[in-house]
């Protein structure tokens, strides 16, 4: 889904919620981020998920919060999250929850993005995002970690304990809270971001489990995702399928199944669009190159893997062809 695909408004109850028990006046917030609250309030009007993202920079901005996104993340509940959250609140089991999930994730609005890997021992999901800005890349992993361990409550109870608790980030001062909400061993600066929990819970029946309730919803989501669906940009949705993950790029095949479609017919739709894949890679790439070489101050080979490339002369090579300077250039040219 592009940063501009509208987007169903449930991230903000959570939000709002939190900010009221804090005391804030959040009206002003959203108007900084140029979102009328009562609009998207009363979904006369979706929001986009590069809204979000400004609204989540203005909050940063403005509230200096101890383990805000943790407690976001607290004030979740899937009954807020409409036909989807019911779908998957009255799914058979977990397995089929994400599953569902999975399928409709259009229609459950999210800032970060999440792969779920299931093994012999364990069910772990990861958790994403692409911003290079430090403290709202803590607030969305914190909202989202947060967020999943109140789902998961939601729908298994007290079985749903943790088994471990990993961040790609230091330990902050607030690790009480962390505590507080997970209940396992917590692990910081690590590679990724994940959540483990027992393999063993995910085919157990949930409590929650109604099928008439189930029935109904599954139709409704089908409705929802081909009306949220009608007006995507298939460019757009490829370039955010390409920069879902750092330092990896999906082919074409793997795009195609994520969006539903076959790989032939991705490609016609972006030859309608008088572009080709390899076109939107190079692009992307290239789009992510710019943003660290400006925006950090990381090695050139570090840059280079975060683009795909696994040595840095062909990265040069590559950037050197795109806009004409090698990276060091660029970065000594343009870099404030």
């Amino acid at each position: 889904m592009s940063n501009q695909t509208k987007q169903y408004n449930y991230l903000i109850y959570p939000l709002v919620e939190t900010l009221s028990q804090l005391g804030v006046d959040y009206e002003p917030i959203f108007r900084s981020a140029g979102i009328v609250y009562e609009r998207v309030n009363k979904n006369l009007e979706l929001i986009t998920k590069q809204q979000y993202a400004t609204l989540c920079f203005e909050l940063i901005q403005k509230i200096d919060e101890p383990g805000l996104g943790l407690k976001i993340g607290e004030n979740t509940d899937l009954n807020d999250q409409g036909a989807a959250g019911y779908l998957i609140m009255t799914s058979k089991t977990l397995r089929e929850a994400e599953e569902r999930y999975s399928k409709y994730r259009g229609l459950i609005t999210t800032v970060v993005d999440s792969q779920c890997k299931i093994t012999e021992s364990e069910i772990s999901w990861r958790y994403m995002c692409d911003t290079p800005l430090e403290k709202l890349h803590r607030l969305y992993i914190e909202w989202a970690m947060a967020s999943h361990q109140v789902i998961m409550q939601t729908l298994i109870g007290v079985k749903a304990q943790p088994l471990k608790l990993l961040l790609d980030f230091p330990e902050p001062e607030y690790i009480d809270i962390y505590r507080r909400i997970f209940h396992c061993e917590i692990s910081f600066d690590q590679p990724h971001a994940e959540i483990h929990y027992p393999a063993k819970l995910i085919d157990e029946p949930l409590p929650t489990y109604d099928p008439m309730v189930e029935g109904a919803m599954a139709e409704l989501c089908e409705r929802l995702q081909i009306k949220i669906n009608e007006n995507h940009d298939v460019i757009s949705d490829v370039k955010e399928h390409l920069r879902k993950r750092e330092g990896y790029f999906p082919s074409l095949e793997s795009i195609a199944d994520q969006m539903h479609v076959s790989s032939r017919t991705l490609h016609r739709k972006l030859k309608s669009k008088n572009t080709n894949f390899q076109t939107l890679l190079d692009e992307a790439r290239q789009e992510l190159a710019q943003q660290y070489l400006l925006e950090t101050d990381l090695q050139i080979q570090q840059i280079a893997e975060r683009c795909g490339f696994s040595e840095a002369q062909n990265f040069s090579i590559a950037f050197k062809r795109w806009v004409g300077l090698s990276p060091t250039e660029y970065r000594q040219k343009y870099k404030k």
